[in-house]
C-alpha cells in the first residue's frame, strides 16, 4: 500500500467555492404528480446565504454513497429543522453538487426513506434510489427462454425502477427466482454470471452492461488535486474456474433444460489454469454456452483486476460508478494511469468543504473470449 500526501508547496489551484442544489418533489416518488413548491434545483454557494431557499439557508451537510449492486445507493442531508418544509416518506429528492463557477451536477436521484430528528434542532434526511426499491421486493417467479437483460427489464418494471442501458447478457433457457433473495441481489447475480456491472446512474436509472474502458471523465494530477492516494497490488484470488450447470439444453435443445443428464460435461466449462482452482455449481446455467460465459466472467474478473485503490480529491461531481478516471504526475509511475470507478462517496459540509472519495480498479485488457479460447489466465 502506498500513501501519496498532498504537496503543500506546489502551485495551488484557483479557489472554488462549493455549491449544491436540492430538489424535493412531494409525492412524486409514490406515483403522484408532485409539486416542487419553490424548492427545486435552486443552486447556491455553500458558504454563502440561501436567501429565500430553505435548503441553501439551512443545510449543514450532504453525504452521498454509490456503488454497483447489490450495494444500495444512499444519501443523507443534515439540516436545521426550523421552518422546515413538509417532507414525507417516499417524497422524491435529487441532489446536485458542484461549484459556484459552474452549474451543479446531479449525483443522486431517489426518494426519502427515513427522517431522524434531534433535540439539537437538526434533522437527518435519508434517501435511497431504485436500488432501495429493488431491495424491498422479493419474488417467486420463473422465466423460460429469456436472456439476463430481459429478466432485469422485467424486474425493474415490477419494482417501478427506470432503466438506462440494459444489454442482453447470457441466454437462460429457464431461470427461477426465490423470495429468499431480494431483487437487487438477484440482478447483481445475473450481472456476475454475464460479466457485467449493474448500477444506478446519477439520474436514478438502472444500467446492466459490461464496463468498458471508454473515455476518462477527469484526470487528477498529483500536487494539484490529489489529496490522498492508496493503491494496493495483490495476486489474483484464483487461477481458474470450473462451472457446472444442470439440464441438457446445450445438446438437446432449449426444451431439454429440465432433463437429468448422466454425463454433466455438456453443461460444464472451465476458464484459466493453475494451482488456485475454484469449482462452482449453478443450477441456473442450463447450457454449455451459459456455463462457459459464467466461468469466463469469473476468471476474467479475478485475472484482470491488477490494482485496487482509494483516492481522495476535491469534490468531483462528474465522476460516477462505472466511469473511468486518470491519475497523472505521481512521483512513482506505478501509480499513474487509468482506473475504473467502483464506488463514489461525496461529502459536502459547511465546516469541511467538498471532498470525494473514490474506490478504484485498474484492469488489464483481457477480453472475455481470450480466457476461454486459450484455456489459461493471461
Amino acid at each position: 500500500m502506498v500513501n501519496v500526501p498532498f504537496l503543500a508547496n506546489s502551485e495551488p489551484a484557483a479557489v472554488r467555492r462549493p455549491a449544491f442544489a436540492i430538489a424535493h418533489s412531494s409525492g412524486a416518488a409514490s406515483g403522484g404528480t408532485g409539486s416542487l413548491g419553490g424548492l427545486a434545483a435552486a443552486a447556491g454557494n455553500l458558504l454563502g446565504q440561501g436567501g429565500d431557499d430553505f435548503w441553501l439557508s439551512h443545510t449543514l451537510e450532504i453525504a452521498v454513497q454509490t456503488g454497483p449492486l447489490p450495494f444500495v445507493n444512499s444519501a443523507c442531508i443534515t439540516f436545521a429543522a426550523a421552518d422546515a418544509p413538509d417532507i414525507a416518506l417516499q417524497d422524491a429528492v435529487t441532489i446536485s453538487l458542484g461549484y459556484a463557477d459552474a452549474a451543479p451536477e446531479a449525483v443522486f436521484t431517489g426518494s426519502v426513506t427515513r427522517q431522524v430528528r434531534t433535540l439539537a434542532g437538526l434533522t437527518h434526511l435519508y434517501a435511497s434510489d431504485g436500488g432501495g426499491r429493488l431491495a424491498r421486493q422479493r419474488l417467486n417467479q420463473s422465466y423460460a427462454a429469456q436472456n439476463a437483460g430481459d429478466i432485469v427489464r422485467d424486474l425493474a418494471s415490477q419494482a417501478g425502477v427506470e432503466t438506462d442501458v440494459i444489454e442482453s447478457g447470457l441466454s437462460l433457457p429457464f431461470y427461477a427466482l426465490a423470495s429468499t433473495t431480494p431483487l437487487q441481489a438477484q440482478i447483481a447475480a445475473l450481472a456476475r454470471r454475464s460479466g457485467y456491472w449493474a448500477y444506478f446512474t446519477p439520474a436514478g436509472k438502472l444500467t446492466f452492461a459490461p464496463v468498458s474502458e471508454g473515455e476518462t471523465v477527469q484526470t487528477f494530477t498529483y500536487g494539484t488535486d490529489v489529496l490522498k492516494l492508496e493503491i494496493t497490488e495483490a495476486a489474483p484470488a484464483l487461477d481458474g474456474v470450473q462451472v457446472s450447470g444442470e439440464g441438457a439444453a446445450g445438446s438437446q435443445g432449449q426444451d431439454a433444460w429440465n432433463w437429468l443428464v448422466a454425463d454433466a460435461t455438456g453443461v460444464q466449462a472451465q476458464a484459466g489454469s493453475g494451482e488456485a482452482q475454484r469449482w462452482a455449481s449453478d443450477g441456473a446455467l442450463r447450457s454449455q454456452d451459459a456455463a462457459r460465459t459464467a466461468a469466463t466472467a469469473r476468471a476474467s474478473a479475478a485475472a484482470s483486476v491488477q490494482l485496487t485503490g482509494e483516492l481522495w480529491v476535491p469534490g468531483a461531481p462528474q465522476v460516477a460508478v462505472g466511469r473511468q478516471i486518470a491519475i497523472a504526475a505521481a512521483p512513482e509511475n506505478f501509480l499513474n494511469g487509468n482506473y475504473q470507478v467502483e464506488r463514489v462517496c461525496h461529502r459536502l459540509s459547511k465546516s469541511r468543504g467538498f471532498v470525494t472519495r473514490l474506490s478504484l480498479l485498474k484492469t488489464a485488457s483481457v477480453p472475455l473470449g481470450a480466457l476461454a479460447a486459450l484455456g489459461g489466465l493471461l
